[in-house]
């Protein structure tokens, strides 16, 4: 009895002292802040082009190495207040936006950044609790608030984090809308001001559909320190083919090419592939870091019919296209 009193009374300091699961919880402190810096780059080259004009096969159209090298970068530098969280997510916070780039690089002359518009605007998210959705507005300065629609409170990467405590090689599916976060973590300002803002904004949004449809498996590598931080170390990879519709953001472009009007079916198909790298900040239950690369394979068909200068133009073109993409989140 003596014996098992004194195993009784033990027990409880055993197990305390007993390795646990890691819990990658997101759980930041009310009103704490956070700075963040996010780069993203997509870049394809076109290895083949096809184009037939009016039934006659024009070639590549003579398409030279630059021309064909297409870009999307975005650049963000933003700062969040974490006024209140609950249940995994934030409830109401507070995002600050100091540096924004938008391009959309085609090859030729200086992109136009199509956000420099909103920089030193800030936003808040607040959780409508009846409604299960973020109220955006912009907070204490001015807007149209049709420019919020493509914001998203999460740039915390919550879409990747388990459901439950992890252990050392613990490994499992993130899947759902919420991965379009991950590759567009906080979403992008629309901008419908000019045609080459409205495009390329509308580029954004059918690519971050495609992100949000994969599906990225998680494994759970480590608990280290990392620059005096401790952090969970979480390895990723994702692979995934899909196909959206382009041809609302080409008709958009007709005008800069000096077409009256043109009807555009287009439709790409987009594969990507990759690994990354996910680091948890444990004590302050909030991300660390994201590094993301991945390799990309394109290829879009067009069919056209184009009014140009009194004449009817039915154009075809075929493109395939390879590169490459890359994402780095750093919140330390």
């Amino acid at each position: 009895m003596r014996l098992l009193n004194q195993t009784l009374a033990v027990l409880p300091v055993a197990l305390f002292l007993s390795p646990l699961a890691d819990e990658l919880a997101f759980r930041p402190k009310d009103g704490s802040e956070q700075e963040k810096a996010l780069a993203v780059a997509l870049e394809l080259q076109v290895e083949s082009m096809k184009i037939s004009l009016n039934g006659q096969d024009m070639g590549d159209g003579g398409m030279g190495e630059q021309e064909g090298k297409l870009a999307v970068r975005y650049d963000a530098t933003v700062s969040d207040t974490y006024v209140k969280s609950m249940d995994g997510q934030p409830t109401d916070l507070v995002r600050e936006f100091a540096k924004l780039k938008l391009v959309f690089d085609p090859g030729e002359g200086e992109p136009e950044n199509v956000l420099s518009g909103f920089e030193g605007k800030a936003v808040r998210f607040a959780w409508d609790a009846e409604n299960k959705e973020f109220k955006k507005s912009f907070h204490e300065c001015e807007g149209e608030e049709d420019a919020l629609a493509g914001l998203d409170v999460d740039m915390d990467t919550l879409a990747l984090l388990p459901t439950k405590a992890v252990g050392k090689d613990d490994a499992w599916e993130a899947t759902g809308s919420g991965l379009a976060q991950v590759f567009f973590p906080g979403g992008v300002f629309v901008n419908s001001e000019g045609e080459v803002a409205k495009n390329t904004s509308e580029l954004v949004g059918e690519l971050r559909k495609h992100f949000g449809a994969m599906t990225v498996k998680c494994l759970f590598k480590e608990k280290r320190e990392q620059e005096g931080v401790e952090v969970g170390e979480v390895a990723l990879t994702f692979e995934h083919s899909g196909e959206f519709d382009l041809g609302s953001v080409l008709e958009g472009a007709i005008p800069e090419m000096g077409a009256e009007s043109a009807e555009i079916d287009a439709t790409a198909k987009l594969k990507s592939s990759g690994t990354g790298t996910l680091l948890w900040n444990m004590a302050s239950g909030r991300l660390y870091s994201l590094e993301l690369e991945a390799e990309l394979e394109l290829v879009l068909a067009l069919t056209a019919a184009i009014e140009a200068q009194g004449q009817s133009m039915e154009v075809e073109v075929s493109i395939e296209a390879s590169g490459t993409g890359t994402w780095k989140l750093d919140a330390h």
